[in-house]
């Protein structure tokens, strides 16, 4: 799980992560919900979008705020 960006969404304000994944990657609530738990892999592409979308201004070291909690420092 990427428990950073999680908890960068929640204290943003976003209540439901997943969702506010799901409507910055325009891809399903399974895909968004798969990505934020590692059971997919989240791409550099898609990290990005998630920053200009939700987040702005990112408050923490982008590789550590999208890191795998199983893998620090994946993707």
């Amino acid at each position: 799980m990427k428990r950073k960006l999680k908890a960068e969404l929640i204290r943003l304000g976003y209540d439901n992560p997943v969702l506010a994944i799901q409507g910055a990657l325009e891809c399903s609530e399974s895909a968004a919900r798969n990505k934020l738990h590692g059971r997919s892999e989240l791409s550099v592409p898609e990290a990005v979008a998630i920053c200009k979308k939700l987040i702005g201004t990112v408050s923490i070291d982008f590789a550590e705020l999208f890191a795998d909690d199983s893998a620090s420092g994946t993707f």
